[in-house]
């Protein structure tokens, strides 16, 4: 439903005198009645108003995961997350460089090395 002109004066006399006090779009949306979302669309729009920033919710850190099992050694290391499978020892044993071809004969496991 499209407004008249003088609805459209009245709710840009609002919308910008409650923005100046400092309302949000969402406690003005409540006021008139509509979403907080519509009002912030029709403010950008018509009165050229900036949007609202919501700050985000920042996330807990990650957290090493203690006591995962290598599954090459079976020995128990500090994980640095889910992706982390084998411990420091046996990531690198071999392959100086990620990318170097696997001597062992192409069937891609880890020949497991006896430990003193």
């Amino acid at each position: 439903m499209a407004l008249t002109r003088e609805e459209t004066a009245a709710r840009s006399e609002v919308v910008t005198r409650l923005r100046k006090e400092g309302w949000s779009y969402d406690r003005i949306g409540a006021e008139l009645g509509l979403s907080g979302g519509a009002v912030q669309d029709w403010a950008v729009r018509v009165l050229r108003l900036p949007k609202q920033r919501v700050p985000r919710v920042s996330r807990a850190p990650v957290v090493a995961v203690p006591n995962r099992t290598c599954l090459c050694c079976r020995v128990p290391f500090v994980s640095e997350g889910p992706h982390n499978r084998l411990c420091l020892r046996c990531n690198r044993l071999e392959s100086p460089s990620p990318y170097a071809p696997n001597p062992g004969g192409g069937t891609g496991r880890r020949v497991p090395v006896s430990r003193p």
